[in-house]
């Protein structure tokens, strides 16, 4: 029975090592991708600037609007690694279970949600059973902050949230009245800095960082659709 409870655990350990290399080799990939961009739009015009500052063909004014173009990219750039900073910080963080009280616990959420100045109503919804729940609320607190931020960004008029349970799990489930994932968004939303947003402004890292930190805590994060628009569902365990 010693040999294999060892066994188990080792296990476990491994597998958790060797998710956090995959983890790390897909951070590492991502970084290497997106990061040309920016860089290529620096070259770019570093080599115009190189052939025409001698000629003198550039006005102040052209020069100018140059220069602000490659600030442009050097402010992307440095977004980008803040991004990778804070995945960092986010891998790094241990778990800390403590016990909490069930109806309290939605009642800081709603009243963190009453807080925010959103132009779209925020519906609040429990089917908790359960007195009593051992989770880090700081981790549960974070993910809560980034599906909200997701779900008021792309919803039309309202945001649901509802806490409930399975069994060993405490269950958030966000849902908006938007347009919904594509395809492409199923497969692909938890993965690092994969963003649908097409101006750029979004690196795309809040799902990600909601998975990560959902199988931190013994869980996982769903990603889907229903009648209405997007749900994701993140799942805690709470033993």
């Amino acid at each position: 029975c010693s040999m294999e409870k060892m066994r188990r655990e080792l296990r476990q350990k491994y597998k958790a090592l060797w998710e956090a290399l995959e983890q790390r080799k897909l951070l590492n990939a991502s970084v290497a991708h997106d990061i040309r961009t920016p860089i290529t739009v620096l070259k770019g015009y570093l080599d115009y600037l190189e052939k025409n500052i001698p000629q003198d063909k550039l006005t102040e004014d052209m020069l100018l609007d140059t220069v602000s173009s490659m600030q442009g990219a050097v402010n992307r750039l440095e977004q980008y690694v803040d991004c990778v900073r804070d995945i960092e910080k986010i891998e790094s963080i241990e778990i800390e279970k403590r016990p909490e009280n069930a109806k309290m616990l939605l009642y800081e959420i709603q009243s963190n949600v009453q807080q925010l100045e959103a132009k779209k109503e925020i519906l609040i919804s429990s089917n908790m059973t359960m007195n009593e729940v051992q989770l880090d609320k700081g981790v549960l607190f974070r993910i809560l902050e980034n599906l909200l931020q997701n779900a008021l960004r792309y919803a039309e008029k309202e945001v649901r949230i509802n806490l409930s349970q399975d069994k060993d799990f405490l269950i958030l489930t966000v849902e908006d009245d938007g347009k919904g994932f594509s395809e492409k968004d199923l497969e692909k939303a938890t993965t690092v800095f994969y963003s649908s947003d097409k101006d750029g402004q979004h690196f795309g890292i809040g799902l990600s960082i909601c998975h990560i930190l959902c199988e931190k805590h013994g869980g996982l994060l769903d990603v889907s659709n229903n009648k209405k628009g997007a749900c994701v569902t993140a799942k805690l365990n709470i033993i």
